[in-house]
Formats: C-alpha cells, sequence, structure tokens
C-alpha cells in the first residue's frame, strides 16, 4: 500500500516535534514560516511554493533573522492565524503546501509516529536511510536521497521503474544523473535487487522476534533487612544470589533471603502477588508484611523458607 504524503513528510522530518514556529508576513498575507526544535535545527517552509521544493529537500537553519513582521509563536497559535488569513493581497499560497503545514502543525509532537512507522518502514524509506554505507548499496541510497524528480515516496516496482527508465546505454552503472562511469561496475538495478533482498531478510528477522516465547522461568524472592522484620522487599529473579548481591550495592544494611517460589511464569506470579498486597505496599517492591504472612505467601505456592535465622548459601 502506498504511504501517504503527509506520513512521507512526517518520516523524513529532521526534527522530533515542534516547539516554536515563527510565522512572517501580514495577517492578511503570510508567506512563509519556521518550524523549531530547540537544539535541534529550524525547517523553513515557503508556503507560495510547491510541496517538492518544500519538503523533499528540507531547508534548514540554525536561527531565524526575526523582522518586524515576524511573529515567534506555539504551533496552535500558527495554525489558527492561518485559518483566518485570506491572502487578499499578493500570490495566494501553493494549496497543497498549505494543507500540508497545517496537518503539520495540528500533529505538532511527530516522535511517536515516527517510532510506530520505523517498526514498519517501507523499503524506499529504509534504502535511504543507508546513505552512510560504504558500500553499493549506499552509494545507490545516495542517488535516491540527491534525485529530486522521486519525489516523496516510491514503492519497489516504481522505484525499478524509474532507474530503468533512466539508465542509458551499454554501460553497466550509471547514477540517476551521472555521466557514465567506468566498466566494470555493477548496474543500478543489480544495486536494487540486493537492496530489496537484504531489506527482506530484515523485515523477517523483526517478524520472527514476535514468535519468540519469553523464558519465564524463574523465583520470586522475599528479603528482609537483617536483623529487622520488616519492610519485606517481594522481587523476581532467575538467579536470586546474583540478584541479593546486586541490590546489597545500593543499601547501607545486609539483606536477608526468607524464602523463595520457584515457578513458570515468574513475571505473572510477583504481578499477581504485588496486586494482591497493593493495601500493603510502602514503595515499588516493599511491603509492610509481618513474617507470618510471608510464610502463608510462600507456602500457598509450594514455595520453601529458607528459615529466619540462618543464611543463604
Amino acid at each position: 500500500m502506498k504511504m501517504k504524503i503527509i506520513d512521507a513528510i512526517i518520516y523524513s522530518l529532521p526534527i522530533e516535534f515542534i516547539e516554536a514556529v515563527y510565522l512572517v508576513g501580514e495577517s492578511s498575507d503570510y508567506y512563509k514560516l519556521y518550524l523549531e526544535q530547540k537544539d535541534s535545527c529550524i525547517i523553513k517552509i515557503d508556503l507560495k511554493s510547491n510541496l517538492e521544493n518544500n519538503f523533499i529537500r528540507f531547508k534548514m537553519f540554525d536561527s531565524v533573522y526575526k523582522g518586524h513582521l515576524t511573529q515567534e509563536l506555539s504551533a496552535n497559535k500558527a495554525l489558527s492565524l492561518l485559518e483566518s488569513c485570506n491572502w487578499e493581497n499578493g500570490l495566494k499560497p501553493d494549496l497543497k503546501t498549505l494543507k500540508i503545514t497545517k496537518e503539520l502543525l495540528k500533529i505538532g509532537n511527530f516522535k511517536s509516529f515516527k517510532k510506530k512507522t520505523d517498526k514498519n518502514l517501507p523499503f524506499f524509506f529504509w534504502i535511504k536511510k543507508q546513505e552512510e554505507r560504504d558500500d553499493l548499496i549506499g552509494d545507490l541510497a545516495y542517488d535516491i536521497l540527491r534525485d529530486n524528480e522521486l519525489g516523496f515516496f516510491k514503492t519497489y516496482k516504481e522505484l525499478e521503474s524509474y532507474i530503468s527508465f533512466n539508465q542509458t546505454g551499454n554501460w553497466e552503472i550509471n547514477s540517476f544523473k551521472d555521466s557514465k562511469r567506468k566498466s566494470g561496475n555493477i548496474s543500478p538495478l543489480l544495486c536494487l535487487k540486493l537492496a530489496k533482498m537484504e531489506y527482506d531478510i530484515s523485515k523477517k528477522k523483526e517478524r520472527l522476534k514476535e514468535f519468540r516465547v519469553p523464558n519465564t522461568k524463574g523465583y520470586i524472592y522475599f528479603l528482609k533487612p537483617q536483623n529487622e522484620e520488616g519492610p519485606i522487599k517481594i522481587g523476581r529473579a532467575r538467579n536470586i544470589k546474583q540478584r541479593i548481591s546486586q541490590l546489597q550495592t545500593s543499601l547501607p544494611y545486609d539483606l536477608k533471603l526468607i524464602g523463595y517460589i520457584e515457578t513458570s511464569n515468574y513475571i505473572k506470579l510477583e504481578k499477581e502477588i504485588h496486586r494482591i498486597y497493593q493495601n500493603k505496599n510502602i514503595k515499588r517492591e516493599w511491603f509492610d508484611l509481618k513474617l507470618i504472612e510471608v510464610e502463608s505467601i510462600i507456602n500457598k505456592h509450594n514455595g520453601e523458607i529458607i528459615g529466619y535465622n540462618n543464611g543463604y548459601n
């Protein structure tokens, strides 16, 4: 399924959220604006220019010249002013650019969108992310990135057709806008096929991760400060000795193991015990329980009580 233009633009944005908007122009004729993420970069949008000039090659700045027609606004305020502007004087804005700009201002925060998209990244965007690679696929990605005629998004078939159409002569390779190179190199089409194979393999690996059965076998342990009755820490671990050692380094007192429960799903059982005794929770995994209550929990789940006076070896 082809990616929507707005989705493609958001994924390509070099910022993750809009912290400030600099809107330039008069109330009846706004003509450009800048989207800023502080400590990152500023993106310029020319409202009277087309989508390609604005969003295929983002114009980025470190700062904005703030003349008398420049207002620093929130995304919502900038959106409100654009909604009310009728452009009575001068050139009208490009309608597609204006529409996309308004959508970007409405969304404001792109981080969650990008994270979601990255899990199922279309091939076109995957190949563009390979630009820094020092190999054939990296070279192909570089050519794709610099060719503005490709637009925002292409399916694999569209990309294949585009490369086939632009590959000329009997030379084995020529980049989209390059003159002929030395013979002996690999054709862009073959590079594209190799890239697609790598992409497909990476997607299958990600898919297989969803079917992995997590290893949840482990222990629920019950700890208390040495020589004191409470509070009681109820936690989970695969290796109790190792876990106690980790905890001990950050505490000013010695810990005593009261007992433990071996279980096939220590994550589920820990949550269940925490839920049952939530009214006695002090903080995180620490509970205000009596030793007799702890003993009851351990016995209920066929666990083992170490003993209150013996060490854990």
